[in-house]
């Protein structure tokens, strides 16, 4: 039973037997049925969603921009600064901050 249903369209279904009150969350998150659930699991009850509530799209992912043209400038320069000092004090350079 609901088997062709994703995991991410099960927990909309249960915020929508939540809304109507059909079940609670009880100890250690579990979903336990009221008198309502009950009746709509019986059949004597219907529930409708809809479809859109049972669409998953998938996030979409924006490739990071890390430096402006401005900062590539001072990071560069804060680069060679990092050298310097690591060279002047004899140690690796990533040690500097």
């Amino acid at each position: 039973m609901g088997e062709h249903y994703s995991k991410p369209q099960w927990l909309s279904i249960a915020d929508k037997l939540l809304e109507l009150n059909a079940v609670e969350i009880g100890e250690y998150k579990v979903y336990h049925l009221k008198d309502r659930g009950i009746d709509i699991l019986k059949g004597n009850e219907e529930v409708s969603i809809r479809e859109s509530r049972l669409a998953v799209s998938k996030a979409t992912k924006k490739k990071a921009k890390y430096f402006d043209d401005y900062e590539v400038e001072t990071f560069d320069r804060f680069r060679v600064l990092r050298k310097e000092i690591a060279t002047a004090n004899k140690v690796p350079p990533y040690v500097v901050f």
